[in-house]
């Protein structure tokens, strides 16, 4: 009798562990980089409290889209397809987009999928320890 005891558990752990769900491979994040196409902003207006005090959503008129490559971010006329401006250098850290030279311009990648792309830009007024005033976010697609 004790063998079968034996016997049962030795075959319920062989079971167990046979039933492990494989590990699914971890998804590579989405790429920055491409072409995206602008769909809307959302602007925020906050007190000096930080409260936001209005939010409004708006469409740009003249539509355009983003060429994104490692090092470079252009704004394309879709009207024209012509450059609206030169080239800007980008360095990417993390979440940060830096405009080069210097670090002082930034937007933050709030959302990247490989579809969907918004970025935020926050603006202070006076001195660099000023609370922030405004900020928009700008949504892309591809």
């Amino acid at each position: 009798m004790p063998r079968t005891i034996y016997l049962f558990l030795l075959s319920l752990l062989v079971f167990c562990s046979a039933c492990k769900k494989e590990k699914e491979e971890a998804k590579p994040a989405p790429a920055l980089e491409g072409r995206w196409e602008y769909k809307s902003t959302t602007e925020y207006t906050y007190d000096a409290n930080g409260k936001v005090v209005s939010q409004k959503e708006s469409v740009n008129p003249d539509p355009y889209h983003m060429d994104i490559t490692t090092t470079t971010l252009t704004y394309i006329d879709a009207r024209t397809n012509q450059p609206e401006s030169y080239p800007s250098n980008i360095k990417r850290e993390g979440d940060i987009l830096y405009f080069l030279p210097g670090t002082s311009t930034k937007g933050q990648i709030l959302n990247l999928t490989e579809h969907t792309l918004t970025l935020r830009y926050d603006n202070r007024w006076g001195n660099p320890g000023a609370a922030l005033l405004y900020a928009f976010d700008e949504h892309y697609v591809r």
